[in-house]
């Protein structure tokens, strides 16, 4: 199974996501904004197979993080996810999206989806 990075500052989206990937087999790293999620990238960068971000976050959103981690590794798999319509989000031209609120299914579904492609 793959490491996926899952970084949401709502502590309830977090864990629903997290719980329903390990249930699935995948190994977890949770971070809770997106300078945390840098710090975690920055240890474990190479064992990351994807990163799994929400868009609107509290200083660095999930579109600058997934910019700045596509800086550093240009073929990281990224998945943005965010509740706002996701055709009216600027600068997510290329990145893979997911709706909020999801269904177990439809995570799974997205993840394996980017992971196999």
């Amino acid at each position: 199974m793959a490491t996926i990075l899952v970084v949401d500052d709502d502590d309830g989206v977090r864990q629903i996501a997290v719980m329903i990937l390990k249930l699935k087999g995948h190994e977890i790293l949770p971070a809770c904004n997106g300078l945390e999620a840098l710090m975690v990238y920055s240890s474990y960068r190479h064992g990351v197979d994807l990163v799994l971000t929400d868009v609107d976050m509290p200083g660095m959103n999930g579109i600058e993080l997934a910019n700045r981690v596509r800086d550093r590794d240009p073929s990281k798999k990224i998945l943005l996810m965010s509740g706002r319509a996701l055709a009216g989000i600027k600068g997510a031209d290329g990145y893979p999206m997911l709706a909020k609120p999801f269904l177990p299914d439809q995570l799974v579904a997205a993840v394996d989806g980017i992971l196999k492609g």
